[in-house]
């Protein structure tokens, strides 16, 4: 009889760049900044203070994973997010390869005279 095994990742934090000449949507002009703001789950994009936002809705993330900001920059904004502990059972079959891709990592990483803990726990 084989325990299932349970993969287990820390929380991660990340951040997008997106260029406002990748959005079709948007035209900016050069003498009329852009603002952005994250409302919710939505993106509120402005060419000027007086005129209305243009608004888009970010999709659904998946396994939890939220935006938590944006910053705008001249030609760019970033988004950023953070993605929780995420427990994943795994069968043998995929352990195995978990285990492989990670032994591939350290193969390349570090030699084996490399003082520390290995995945082998050696």
């Amino acid at each position: 009889m084989n325990p299932p095994a349970v993969l287990v990742s820390s929380p991660v934090e990340f951040r997008v760049e997106v260029n406002f000449s990748d959005i079709p949507e948007l035209q900016p002009v050069s003498w009329l900044p852009l603002t952005v703001r994250l409302v919710g789950s939505e993106l509120h994009v402005k060419l000027h203070k007086w005129l209305p936002a243009r608004v888009f809705a970010v999709p659904e993330l998946p396994r939890g994973i939220e935006l938590t900001g944006v910053e705008q920059l001249d030609d760019h904004f970033v988004l950023t997010g953070a993605a929780p502990v995420l427990r994943e059972r795994l069968t043998l079959g995929q352990l195995a390869e978990v285990l492989k891709r990670l032994a591939s990592i350290q193969s390349r990483t570090r030699s084996d005279t490399t003082p520390g803990i290995s995945i082998w726990g050696t």
